[in-house]
């Protein structure tokens, strides 16, 4: 199955470099962070109208010292998923869409803001994340981030 590939894709060790560019102020912030991804079992037992569990995951950036979990939730019946993501008892809620079996897009809409991410694998180690942030048909902030799996050193 397609969507269970590009989930477990995620799972690792990641080393992220992004740059943020905002619109109105035309400033430019670059940073970069440890990320360590982690597939765990039975986060959240629900199956709420027929939605299935697909997996979920939990986050640790290692530079600033945030966990949180990611929750994929997928109906059967549906091309659309949803994703809950918690993090210091505050639940967002995302959707997303595969396009191909290596590209996701990850959606959020709350008030007049509209959050997009698309994430492309190109193989299994790195991976390209563009996100947007509109205030309906402005763009606000435009990021790019390149994250590459780092290999256990056994």
């Amino acid at each position: 199955m397609i969507y269970q590939h590009f989930l477990s894709k995620l799972e690792g060790n990641w080393i992220s470099q992004k740059t943020d560019y905002f619109t109105n102020t035309k400033k430019i912030k670059h940073s970069q962070s440890y990320i360590e991804l982690k597939k765990v079992e039975n986060i959240l037992k629900i199956s709420k109208n027929n939605q299935n569990i697909l997996c979920n995951y939990v986050f640790y950036n290692k530079n600033n010292q945030t966990q949180g979990y990611c929750i994929f939730l997928k109906d059967s019946k549906s091309h659309y998923g949803n994703i809950k993501k918690i993090t210091n008892n505050q639940i967002d809620h995302y959707t997303f869409n595969f396009y191909t079996n290596n590209c996701i897009k990850i959606e959020c809409v709350k008030n007049d803001l509209i959050y997009q991410e698309y994430i492309y694998f190109i193989n299994d180690r790195f991976k390209i994340i563009i996100s947007l942030l509109k205030d309906y048909h402005k763009y606000l902030a435009i990021s790019f981030i390149s994250e590459i799996k780092i290999l256990d050193q056994k």
